[in-house]
């Protein structure tokens, strides 16, 4: 049998969003995607998950820094109320329910505020000495920096390197890491 792997989606209240290379990063690696809209009802989506072998947040729109305690910074991007509320329930659902979670960009910064986590809400200007700029012009098909990756880590052991070429698109980042990350 293959592995149902949920995605979580954007949009809006009216259309359900994703990118393709999720699907198609899920078919490749043998598993069956399974697109998960913003839904928040806690039923429905608790029948959802329980189908699942696992699930991946999805990158999109800024998290608002109200669940992590924080007023908004004006640098502060789209955030979308819809999909924060639809994440947060998808997080909680999974991890009471025992399913591995992927968090990719934003679903990694979502899953570190569910689990009682803060982020920087605008990297260059809440530190502006970092001298990070991942705001990429180019395509996220072309990688714009070098990273450093753990050597014996289990992401080393898989890429089999531990320097690779990387793209970069978001302002945020974790701030306090979440108790157990």
């Amino acid at each position: 049998f293959l592995p149902l792997i949920g995605i979580s989606c954007g949009g809006s209240e009216t259309m359900t969003t994703l990118k393709t290379t999720y699907s198609d990063a899920v078919r490749l690696a043998g598993g069956v995607p399974v697109l998960i809209p913003q839904i928040r009802d806690s039923l429905t989506v608790a029948e959802l998950v329980r189908h699942l072998d696992a699930v991946i947040l999805s990158g999109g729109e800024d998290i608002d820094p109200l669940y992590y305690g924080e007023e908004h910074l004006p640098e502060l991007g789209e955030v979308n109320a819809l999909r924060d509320t639809a994440d947060l329930l998808l997080i909680r659902t999974a991890l009471r329910q025992g399913k591995p979670l992927l968090g990719v960009c934003r679903g990694e910064q979502v899953l570190n505020v569910a689990l009682g986590g803060t982020l920087w809400q605008d990297i260059p200007s809440q530190i502006p000495s970092s001298g990070l700029h991942h705001r990429q012009a180019e395509p996220s098909t072309v990688a714009t920096q070098t990273i450093t990756v753990s050597e014996g880590s289990r992401l080393a052991s898989i890429l089999g390197v531990t320097q690779i070429g990387v793209n970069s698109h978001h302002h945020q980042a974790v701030k306090d890491l979440a108790p157990g990350l």
